[in-house]
């Protein structure tokens, strides 16, 4: 998850070349904010939210978010990518014990669920296998 900007920031952010998304209100999806098409309105209307574009790894068609590469905080919450169960993913909480650390140098650590099993369902792929 990212953390999220104010309108000026968010603008700030386009004005520097940065890849900004956007969404409107908790049911729609982020969305990439083309420059051209950033309107008033979504600076002034508290419902739209802005973020920096999630960092993504492209290995020959396939991408996915680009998992977290620094220790978290102690007790938050994170999923990791496992293309071996049912669900693609496993929860759990950052306590910096041997197995937090082994998770997080494999580059298998993410602060949402969906960015796992994106990552999880792309290793399955670059294997040959197929997503159900």
């Amino acid at each position: 998850m990212s953390i999220l900007l104010t309108p000026p920031e968010a603008l700030q952010a386009i004005m520097s070349g940065k890849d900004v998304e956007v969404k409107f209100g908790k049911h729609y999806k982020w969305e990439n904010v083309l420059p051209n098409r950033m309107l008033l309105e979504g600076l002034i209307d508290p419902e739209y939210q802005f973020r920096l574009s999630q960092e993504m790894i492209t290995i020959g068609d396939v991408s996915f978010p680009k998992p977290e590469s620094e220790p978290l905080k102690d007790d938050e919450e994170y999923w990791i990518a496992d293309p071996t169960v049912l669900h693609h993913k496993l929860v759990s909480q950052w306590v910096g014990d041997k197995l937090d650390k082994m998770a997080l140098s494999r580059g298998l650590i993410h602060k949402s669920k969906e960015n796992a099993i994106a990552h999880a369902k792309a290793l399955i792929k670059l294997s040959g296998g197929e997503c159900e």
